[in-house]
C-alpha cells in the first residue's frame, strides 16, 4: 500500500512517499484544456468506451512501438493513470474532438518532476481516423502551454520512438 504525507519545509509543502521526496505542492489539478479542434479532459470512468473505441480504430494495441491497451484491458491503463496522478506523477488525459464531442485518444503529462519543473508528454495514441489530423498537433500545443504557462515548468519532454513515423 502506498503511503504518502505532506511535510513543510521553508514554508513549502512537498509531498512524501515512503520517506522519499516525490513533489512539491501544488501537485497536478485535473483542468480541461480547450482548443479549436480538440478538448483535454482528465480521464475518467466516462471516457472508458470511447478509448475502447479509439483503440480499436486501427488495432491501435498491435503497434510494437508503443503501448496502447487492448479494450479487455483497458482497467490496466485506467488503474496506472489513477496511480501516477495519485503520487504526483502524472496527468492522464482523453484527447476529444470538439467536432463529433467523441473520444479520440489519450496522452499524458508523465514522470514529473515538480520539485526540478519538469515533465514528459507521451503515451499518446489517436485513433486511426484521426492521425496526421490537427488533433495531435493542438493536444500538444494546448499541454505545452499548459505546462510553461499554468504550471511554470522549465523543461517539457517528449517521449516518442523513432518507428513511429510514416512516410
Amino acid at each position: 500500500m502506498l503511503f504518502y504525507h505532506l511535510a513543510h519545509a521553508n514554508s513549502a509543502a512537498y509531498r512524501i512517499r515512503e520517506n522519499r521526496l516525490i513533489s512539491k505542492e501544488p501537485c497536478f489539478e485535473k483542468v480541461t484544456l480547450q482548443g479549436n479542434f480538440v478538448r483535454l479532459e482528465p480521464l475518467s470512468e466516462c471516457h472508458w468506451q470511447g478509448l475502447c473505441h479509439a483503440a480499436t480504430d486501427g488495432r491501435l494495441w498491435e503497434l510494437f512501438f508503443t503501448f496502447v491497451p487492448h479494450p479487455n484491458n483497458m482497467d490496466v491503463f485506467f488503474k496506472k493513470a489513477d496511480d501516477q496522478y495519485d503520487i504526483g506523477a502524472g496527468l492522464t488525459f482523453a484527447i476529444i474532438d470538439v467536432t463529433t464531442n467523441s473520444v479520440i485518444g489519450s496522452t499524458r503529462f508523465m514522470n514529473a518532476n515538480l520539485i526540478n519543473k519538469t515533465v514528459e508528454i507521451g503515451s499518446t495514441f489517436l485513433a486511426q481516423s484521426f492521425q496526421r489530423t490537427q488533433a495531435n498537433t493542438e493536444a500538444k500545443l494546448l499541454m505545452l502551454t499548459y505546462a510553461f504557462d499554468s504550471l511554470a515548468l522549465n523543461r517539457v519532454e517528449f517521449l516518442t520512438d523513432y518507428l513511429n513515423s510514416r512516410p
